[in-house]
């Protein structure tokens, strides 16, 4: 049974030193339920619950856009469980990236590029690779072009923008209709039909 690999994995977890690396954890989580499995994938909460919860000298890494229920109710400071929120690269390791993909210029613009992502790995990968492709190299040509989004990268927040309840899309619409921070009462007098400050 499940509940006996579990134990066994556990038993040899106690044993022995091992890390565990579950990569891309929000493709198991269902969409418009932030935390939640998709139907079938729920032993993975068992097993990260259990990671949490037991005593052994082993290490589970997740990587993941969001966090599983599990993460929120078990992370503390001084607790098993902690999360380590990953901000953009500097400018210096992000024209590493640039330079690894064959991008290379004036320093000034390779930082501009950079600052442009906020340092997202991810976007500087997609980012060179357009650049080579249809702006022939230059980081200036490119930075001139007034709209930063491109089709890989528009994809990718696609991606993030579908997992989203629709209260969440709303929100993210309004945000962006307002174009600046608004207070918390502004946002609930936009949102249509209303919503509660409980439900916001």
């Amino acid at each position: 049974s499940l509940d006996e690999q579990l134990s066994l994995l556990f038993t040899y977890l106690r044993q022995h030193r091992c890390l565990l690396v579950l990569d891309n954890v929000e493709s198991i989580l269902q969409s418009e339920r932030a935390g939640y499995y998709k139907p079938g994938y729920e032993t993975y909460g068992q097993l990260i619950r259990r990671m949490g919860e037991s005593e052994h000298q082993s290490c589970l890494l997740l990587t993941s856009r969001e966090s599983p229920q599990e993460v929120a109710r078990l992370e503390g400071d001084t607790l098993r469980v902690r999360s380590l929120q990953l901000a953009g690269l500097t400018g210096e390791a992000g024209q590493e990236i640039l330079k690894a993909h064959g991008l290379v210029g004036p320093v000034d613009q390779e930082v501009a590029l950079v600052t442009r992502y906020s340092g997202n790995a991810l976007a500087l990968k997609l980012v060179a690779r357009t650049i080579q492709e249809l702006f022939d190299g230059d980081i200036a040509a490119f930075l001139s072009v007034e709209t930063p989004i491109f089709d890989d990268i528009r994809d990718v927040l696609d991606q993030q923008f579908a997992r989203l309840s629709p209260l969440e899309q709303e929100i993210l619409v309004w945000l962006a209709i307002e174009r600046e921070a608004i207070s918390r009462q502004a946002l609930v007098d936009n949102l249509v039909p209303a919503v509660s400050q409980r439900t916001l």
